[in-house]
């Protein structure tokens, strides 16, 4: 697979393990957990929609925490493109639309990978920028 369908399948396959993660159709073991914990660098970032920056570690407690929390919790990836690719690096962008409980919201993300041999993933999260779409904040 080229880098960009890596990432692709990783961003997809990810956003799969949130929502089986969130229903606690996964179980509550660490083992299960590692496939969010493999696929991060140490140093990634995220900036949701709300901008203030986090880092892995409290993302991950969040996460961790959020387990069997939602079993209502659905997410859709839309309209996946490559943007750039130099030096085992690809920058995507990519439309995330979520249904929590009834709350339906869209968001564009911008996400750096770097390449990752060394696990079944092939590419490693460095970075996540989200902004929501024009109307599409969460809504009751």
């Amino acid at each position: 697979m080229t880098l960009p369908e890596l990432c692709e399948r990783e961003i997809r396959d990810l956003h799969a393990f949130f929502v089986d993660w969130r229903a606690g159709r996964l179980p509550h073991t660490d083992e299960a957990f590692d496939r969010m914990v493999r696929v991060m660098h140490p140093e990634f970032i995220i900036i949701p929609p709300n901008g203030k920056l986090e880092k892995l570690a409290p993302l991950l407690g969040r996460l961790e925490v959020g387990h069997g929390s939602n079993d209502a919790f659905e997410i859709d990836i839309r309209n996946f493109v490559p943007r750039q690719e130099w030096d085992g690096h690809c920058l995507v962008t990519y439309e995330e639309w979520q249904n929590d409980r009834g709350s339906k919201s869209g968001r564009l993300s911008s996400a750096l990978f770097t390449a990752a041999p060394d696990i079944d993933e092939g590419v490693r999260w460095l970075a996540v920028h989200e902004t929501w779409l024009p109307g599409k904040s969460p809504t009751p």
